[in-house]
């Protein structure tokens, strides 16, 4: 059930909170243990969550390029050739 409240909190609008998990569980777990056992799979999962897909990417960078906001930091050096 936690996997499905973190994925929920990932893709959906609507969160679904540790009171209405408990109560879906019938009681077998508290909010504070829904709660618990999703820092210990977002720390197994290293927060490594949902990156953006290439078809997500790439037209954000596109845009970023062609507004100019995508350039090099001014310490970094920039081979031409």
């Amino acid at each position: 059930m936690t996997a499905l409240q973190v994925s929920v909190k990932v893709y959906e609008r609507e969160d679904l909170d540790g009171a209405l998990l408990s109560q879906l569980s019938q009681g077998s777990y508290s909010a504070s243990e829904f709660a618990e056992t999703e820092r210990d799979l977002l720390d197994a999962l290293g927060w490594r969550l949902c990156g953006p897909t290439a078809a997500e990417f790439v037209p954000a960078l596109l845009s970023a390029a062609a507004s100019g906001t995508c350039r090099p930091r001014d310490d970094e050096e920039v081979d031409d050739g």
